[in-house]
């Protein structure tokens, strides 16, 4: 009998450590790990509701535990662009004993961070002859082509050499009051020097205007891209705005801010920085959106001070598949060398 009774104990206890186990299963399941994607911080409120008392702000890219999910929705409006969502418990210790309560519009999972990327990169064959207008100082404007380091001869060129002469020559000129040093030579931009005097459509911020160029120019880098600049012939009324892109191609552009659709794309745009392999704590990578050709929109990003660059500026041609985003082409100046980082 006693050992009859031995052996049910065991059995009991061997039950309550595979229901222990279970009930902790379940909770794991349940208690999934998110970060924060609300580029100003996401507020901690004591209910699940927009007026309860706030408690804390939990910064950008931090983890949070989620402990359970109400069904209790809410929305953002930021111009237009909805965020949906409900209210999420999240552990909270380190900030308050008093339940604590988020916005799970502002949380994504590791995995949806990690896949945010996918997909994203279309690229459009009706935009392959579009081109990147940058500023370098307040007086020269030139169009970028990237992906240009085949066609440099570079590789006998002295830069030491150019940057310490007093004098400058026809054959060697440079810009050194630039956002980086630009350098003239046409024996190394021989593959690029039949478009001076050539002119391009230039689209500015809220119109088109067909201006010349007048130099053939180029940027070096040993860990930063290279990139060749077409400079264009000073423009004299400001009216249009500030350059954005270029190309022999004369589209038909809807000039307004789309402010609902960038907002749309800078809220993905925050998603996947956090999962990107290179970035700037203070670069945000957000775009402003300046046009628009049929379904496509025109966007880009500028450093406000273009005497001295602290952000990467880009060009981008978007479009919206219902609530992703596809980049049909993309300009993007690597100034500050992430393979080398």
């Amino acid at each position: 009998m006693k050992s009859t009774r031995t052996r049910l104990n065991t059995i009991q206890i061997l039950n309550l450590l595979l229901l222990f186990c279970i009930i902790s299963q379940a909770q794991s399941q349940d208690s999934k790990t998110y970060r924060v994607i609300a580029r100003s911080g996401l507020t901690v409120r004591s209910a699940p509701d927009i007026n309860s008392k706030k408690i804390n702000v939990i910064p950008f890219g931090t983890e949070v535990t989620v402990k359970d999910k109400t069904t209790v929705p809410f929305e953002v409006n930021d111009n237009g662009y909805k965020i949906l969502g409900t209210w999420f418990s999240i552990q909270n210790d380190s900030l308050s004993t008093q339940p604590s309560y988020v916005f799970s519009g502002f949380l994504k999972t590791i995995d949806e961070i990690a896949n945010s990327y996918k997909g994203i990169h279309t690229p459009n064959k009706m935009f392959d002859r579009f081109h990147g207008v940058y500023q370098f100082n307040e007086k020269v404007n030139g169009i970028v082509i990237l992906d240009a380091e085949e066609y440099l001869n570079i590789s006998d060129i002295d830069f030491n050499n150019y940057i310490s002469q007093e004098t400058e020559t026809n054959e060697d000129i440079y810009y050194k009051n630039t956002f980086v040093t630009l350098y003239k030579n046409k024996k190394a931009t021989r593959a690029f020097n039949h478009l001076l005097n050539e002119e391009f459509y230039v689209y500015f911020e809220k119109g088109a205007q067909k201006i010349k160029i007048i130099n053939i120019l180029f940027y070096p880098s040993e860990c930063a891209e290279s990139f060749v600049v077409l400079e264009l012939d000073p423009f004299i009324s400001n009216s249009l705005g500030k350059p954005i892109m270029a190309s022999k191609i004369n589209l038909e552009l809807t000039y307004a801010s789309f402010l609902k659709e960038a907002a749309h794309y800078n809220y993905l745009t925050d998603i996947r920085k956090l999962g990107a392999d290179c970035g700037f704590a203070n670069d945000n990578g957000h775009i402003q959106l300046f046009a628009k050709y049929k379904e496509y929109y025109f966007g880009y990003r500028n450093d406000p001070d273009i005497t001295a660059i602290y952000i990467e500026p880009y060009r981008q041609i978007i479009r919206f598949d219902q609530q992703e985003v596809n980049i049909q082409y993309s300009s993007f100046l690597d100034l500050f060398g992430c393979p080398c980082l």
